[in-house]
């Protein structure tokens, strides 16, 4: 598992949080640099799947850095800068997907976000010991800050 984080604070985060490396992406403004790291950190490989929050080229350079048949979740825009439109003619040719996720509308649905956590948390494929138990975050009051 690779995180990308902004600060040592949130990379060791990450790290913590059972991350194998944390790439710094602080000081990466362009698509090209992120992809670069982010395989760098595979092993030269294109990466399978990402879960990506931060928008702008952390976005874009995730999207370049993935393997045929990888595929990109977004479920946020911490960034506050779009992403380069995506075109579909590139995700055809390296048959790559992208999904946008809001967890509201987990939420929202019968038994909320439990159901579909229970089964691979039970199964250990969570990161997370068998039994579906993860270390607690510490609260966070108010709004997030911004980058």
């Amino acid at each position: 598992m690779i995180a990308t984080a902004s600060t040592p604070e949130k990379r060791q985060l990450a790290l913590d949080l059972g991350a194998d490396v944390a790439v710094d992406v602080s000081g990466l403004d362009d698509a090209a640099a992120v992809r670069d790291a982010l395989r760098e950190a595979n092993g030269g490989r294109g990466v399978d799947v990402v879960l990506e929050m931060t928008g702008g080229p952390v976005f874009d350079g995730s999207l370049a850095a993935l393997a045929p048949f990888g595929r990109v979740a977004v479920f946020g825009m911490a960034g506050r800068v779009p992403p380069a439109p995506v075109q579909v003619p590139s995700l055809m040719a390296r048959s790559t997907s992208v999904v946008g996720f809001w967890l509201v509308h987990v939420l929202r649905r019968h038994g909320g976000l439990r159901p579909a956590m229970e089964e691979p948390a039970r199964a250990g494929r969570l990161g997370w010991p068998a039994g579906g138990r993860r270390r607690r975050l510490p609260a966070r009051r108010g709004r997030p800050r911004a980058p």
